[in-house]
This record gives C-alpha cells, structure tokens and sequence, in this order.
C-alpha cells in the first residue's frame, strides 16, 4: 500500500528550496501508470455484507441475538462455510473481543452453534476469544482538545492482530470501546478510523457491534448517535425483530438481517431468520437472494476455470485425487478466490442443472473421468 504522504526534513525541494519542516511531501499516484494493468478484485468476508479491510457495524435491537449471530460468523469464517444464506468468500482465524458477555456465556452459545452443525470445538482452534465484561475496554478516547487516539488496549490488540492475521475481528460493543461523545460526528469519525488501521494492518474484516437508539430502532434504521457512525464504515448491517406478514401475528422466534448501506455492493438485502435450539438459521432453509447471487458467481467462476483447463488440454474429474477438478481450480486465476469446498458444492449444482457432465478418455482399461461442458455456450 502507498502511504498518502511521507514526511522529509531539510531535503533538496525544487530548485534547492529547503522544504519547511514538518511539511509533508505528498506522494501522488499517476493514474497514467495504471494503464494496461487490472484493477484488483473486491476482496469479501461476506459478499455484498462485510468487506475485507475495513470496518461494518452490526447494530440490532436488545436481546435480537446480536452475539450470536456475530459468534454464528465466526465459526462460519473459522470453518469456511456459510453464514445465514452466505457464503464466506475468505477462510480464516477469528479475533472475537466482548466487553458484554462473560466466558461461561460464550461457551454456552459455541455449545448451541456446534451442536447444530455437528461438529466438536476442536473445530474451532483458529477462535480466539477475549471476554472482558466489567473491565476498562476503552479502544479510542477523546482528550482535553477533542482528538480521539487509540489506547495501549488497541495497541495491544493491533499487535495480537497482525500476528494471528485473522480474516474477522469482532468487537463488541460501540458503547463499551468509544470514550467520546457518540453526538460528534468528527470524534465518530476519528474512532472508525481506529478501527480501519487496526483492518488495514490485520488485513481483516472488522465487525463492531452497536446498540441503536430509540429513535433508530423506531424508524427500522438501526442508527444512534451522529450521522457519522453510519457514514464512516463501508457496510451496515441492523437485526431486528421481523414485523408481522399480512394479517399474521409478528412470530417472537422470527429475526430479519438487514443491510442498510453497503458501499462496494447493494444494500437492501433481508434475509428472515428462525431461532432455532440456540442458532438463527434462514427461516424455511432458504438462503435468500444473496445466497443464489452468490451461488451462480461461485458457478461462473467453476466453468471459468473448466474452459481454461480444456483450453490448454488439461483433464480434470469428478473425484478426490490428483485431477479433483474443485483442488485444482482453487489455485486457478478464474476461481476468483473461491475455495474447494465452494466450487465442489458449484460442481454439485452444475451436475445437477446438466451444465456440465463426464466423459470417459482412453481405452477402456484405462479410461479417465473428464469433465466438460454440456453444450457450448
């Protein structure tokens, strides 16, 4: 990354001006030097919801399930499966830091999340948890002259960050971490910026959790405090309670995932869940909208990497081993950075659609599995 400026002391400027101190020397990018080359891809946590590198926030209603859907994302980007009807696009550790719930709390909800899927914390070697309820978590405060400045405890966490390097870091909660006024838009801004170093020098995404204002949760927004909160992180995301259908009574059990603001994506997505034996899972199965957007761009990428390898005359199969098509595309350029285990569930569907299908090569006591393409296209 280039830095947005470098400071230079008593150094040759122009025609042997000495630059003033402490002046920055600004370091522009010509965009002429960007010819010919391809931008870098969108990199996601999850797609469309949380983006790598930077800060979303996550407010929700008291008692919404805020936590356990936050803990529900951290398993999911531990394990690299789904997340509510998503997929999670980047495998990795997790950092989840509360200042609300105590450590029996959390084992009790890991407990629920990993019964449901059927699988033992030994799972979860890359969650690192950090429980600090009652304790000074203060991330950023404000001085005497209104300047927000990260604390020893940021310090601290920046340092853990860089050398676990973890996809996600979960922080938990706004009011416990910010001391600042939540009113004024600069010290807002000058928090979330905090937070996005602290993403920039992980490379993680980071999830703050908030609680919204009366007002906020009146008006369906999920905001509180200064427009600044909303304005300074790249994507947000508000859990509610889901208003009744038609004539129907609101179910109790029924929870709605909202992303309100996405800068890199659309926002608008609502995805209704059901809690469901300590989890929230998407009501009826469905994975919603983003589920199938997502789905048809991990199959695009898998039928991207299938024409490359017949392209240049490579035999791949349907079948663990040395030619297992979604091992060897993983590594591809046109996988897009998709996983294994997401173009193995895209090869499933392409089966199954008859997209794609296996011929036999070679002569009959040797023949090979190859995949191709159905028709054409």
């Amino acid at each position: 990354m280039t830095a947005p400026y470098v400071i230079l002391r008593d150094e040759p400027c122009g025609d042997d001006q000495i630059a003033p101190p402490d002046l920055p020397i600004l370091n522009f990018i010509n965009a002429s030097s960007w010819a010919g080359q391809t931008a870098a891809k969108r990199r996601w946590l999850v797609a469309t919801r949380i983006p790598r590198s930077t800060v979303t926030m996550l407010s929700g209603d008291g008692a919404a399930g805020k936590t356990t859907i936050a803990l529900q994302l951290g398993v999911a980007t531990v394990r690299g499966t789904d997340w509510l009807g998503a997929v999670i696009e980047e495998q990795g550790p997790v950092i989840f830091l509360t200042a609300e719930e105590d450590t029996d709390e959390i084992h009790r909800r890991l407990d629920a999340i990993v019964a449901h899927h059927g699988i033992n914390m030994n799972a979860l070697a890359g969650l690192h948890i950090l429980c600090m309820p009652g304790a000074d978590v203060v991330l950023g405060a404000a001085d005497r002259s209104g300047v927000v400045k990260a604390t020893p405890l940021l310090e601290a966490l920046e340092r853990s960050a860089v050398e676990i390097h973890p996809a996600l870091i979960v922080i938990e909660a706004a009011a416990d971490v910010f001391a600042g006024n939540e009113n004024d838009r600069s010290q807002v801004r000058q928090f979330i910026g905090l937070l996005r170093r602290l993403a920039i020098k992980s490379d993680a995404a980071v999830l703050l959790i908030a609680h919204p204002s009366l007002t906020g949760m009146a008006s369906g927004t999920g905001t509180s405090g200064s427009t600044g909160w909303n304005n300074s992180v790249r994507s947000r995301l508000y859990f509610s309670g889901a208003k009744a259908r038609d004539s129907d009574d609101a179910d109790p059990d029924i929870r709605e995932l909202k992303v309100m603001k996405s800068n890199y994506g659309p926002a608008g997505e609502v995805v209704r869940l059901r809690w469901q034996r300590g989890v929230f899972v998407p009501e009826g199965g469905a994975g919603g909208i983003e589920r199938i957007a997502v789905e048809a761009a991990i199959d695009d990428a898998y039928l991207d990497c299938l024409d490359a390898t017949q392209g240049r005359g490579q035999h791949v199969g349907p079948f663990t081993g040395k030619a297992y098509a979604p091992s060897i595309f993983e590594k591809m350029a046109q996988s897009k950075g998709y996983r294994s285990k997401a173009l193995a569930a895209a090869q499933e569907r392409l089966f199954d659609s008859g997209r794609i299908k296996v011929v036999k090569i070679g002569p009959p006591s040797k023949a090979i599995s190859n995949i191709i393409r159905s028709t054409v296209s």
